[in-house]
């Protein structure tokens, strides 16, 4: 039977939505840290799928049903994540590197139509954001997949997927700098990735424009070795974004 929505639970809480009220909504889950996403995608029914990253709740399901009832564009797109048509994941396996970052990215851009709302069917698990060194090899991928194909992008997709690029680094930059403050990462190791994210001028150029907190240059030239109010800044971003 096909399906409105499948959600693929990547970690995340399914809240007091765990019983599925909805004949045309399944819900599919992640084990092995996301290794499985392809094989799931190829089980998915749904029209639209959406990556319930860990981290955050289903809080709306009948919300998000509403919304994808009447829609046809490629991707739909939501306060926190997007839903994109079933279609769009076809192909898509990245091997070592499958998690469902790459999997929202890369679907994305094979999007030629997007619409974008301000709802919110998912929200923060209160669960606090871990750091994941893993990360940034799958955001290099990411960037460099996009300057290659950012030409052939309509203008609605390409600030679409530039907003996804760019949230996701300056979470892992806020996280790095918080991990090596507290001793649990090394500064020459996010200064080694700052220099390679130089290589796709165009993220990098729109990451220092809109990094928040504190203007990330002057991060640059502490080498990334942030003061206690600062940390308490990005604790507070952390907590507030997306809520």
């Amino acid at each position: 039977m096909k399906k409105l929505l499948t959600i693929v639970v990547c970690g995340g809480n399914l809240g007091e939505l765990a019983e599925n009220p909805y004949d045309e909504v399944e819900f599919l889950y992640t084990e092995n840290n996301e290794n499985d996403i392809p094989s799931l995608l190829k089980q998915a029914k749904g029209k639209y799928i959406y990556l319930l990253p860990s981290g955050y709740s289903l809080c709306d399901l009948h919300m998000m049903v509403s919304v994808l009832g009447d829609k046809d564009s490629d991707l739909v797109s939501f306060s926190h994540g997007t839903a994109a048509k079933n279609s769009l994941f076809k192909g898509l396996n990245f091997k070592d590197n499958n998690c469902a970052f790459l999997f929202d990215v890369f679907s994305a851009l094979e999007a030629k139509s997007i619409t974008k709302t301000l709802y919110t069917p998912v929200c923060k698990s209160g669960e606090d954001a871990k750091f994941d060194e893993g990360v940034k090899e799958s955001i290099l991928i990411a960037c460099a997949e996009f300057k290659k194909v950012k030409a052939k992008l309509s203008k609605e997709v390409y600030a679409h997927v530039s907003d996804m690029l760019i949230s996701m680094l300056t979470e892992f930059y806020i996280l790095a700098m918080l991990a090596i403050r507290g001793g649990e990462y090394s500064a020459d190791k996010l200064t080694e990735f700052d220099a390679k994210l130089k290589g796709e001028i165009v993220l990098f150029l729109a990451l220092e424009k809109r990094f928040p907190v504190t203007k990330l240059e002057k991060l640059r030239e502490k080498k990334f070795k942030i003061s206690i109010f600062t940390a308490k800044k990005f604790k507070k971003y952390l907590t507030k974004k997306d809520a």
